[in-house]
Order: C-alpha cells, then structure tokens, then sequence
C-alpha cells in the first residue's frame, strides 16, 4: 500500500474517531487498520476487533471516495458496535453515527 494514502486513511479515522468522542462524550479505542480486502468489497468492519480492512485495489482507484465514504462508513459501524451493541448493520443506530 502506497505510504502516502496509508497515512491518509489513518488520519482520516482519527479524525472520525475524534468527532465520535465529541459526540458521544467518551473515548473510543483507535482501530487498527490493514489493506487487505479482496474482490469488490471497498472495505469491511471487525466489530470485536476493532479493526477495519480496506482494498488496496479500489482504494488507489479511487482514493477520494476511501476517504470520504468508505473509511468514515467502517468507523461509523465500529463506533455504533461499541455504543450500542450489536444491532442491524445500517439501521438507525448506524444512521445516527454516521450524521
């Protein structure tokens, strides 16, 4: 994965870990992140592990969309596992983080 990207996509989730803090007055742990998806899955969240996998693929296709959909989105599903539990992966729960 190119170094420059990897760093922008950490950053990225710190920033939406930071506006989650804010909003949810608490702290949340910093997700590890790895780019190792394969197919046409732009990225996937690891609720238990607090993780969040990206394609190295897509994401060098389309950087701007990573960093503005695609990361905020993965990081929205593991902010509303640790608030809310486990409930249906893009209902309302979900919905509220991502606003």
């Amino acid at each position: 994965m190119d170094i420059e990207l990897s760093y922008k996509a950490k950053q990225v989730m710190a920033d939406c870990i930071s506006l989650a803090q804010q909003a949810f007055k608490r702290s949340f742990p910093i997700p590890s992140i790895t780019f190792n998806v394969r197919g046409k899955a732009a990225g996937k969240a690891y609720l238990q592990l607090n993780q969040i996998r990206l394609n190295p693929i897509l994401f060098r296709e389309n950087p701007q969309a990573f960093l503005e959909e695609v990361i905020p989105h993965e990081v929205a599903h593991l902010i509303t596992y640790q608030v809310y539990g486990r409930v249906r992966p893009h209902g309302k729960e979900w919905r509220g983080v991502m606003e």
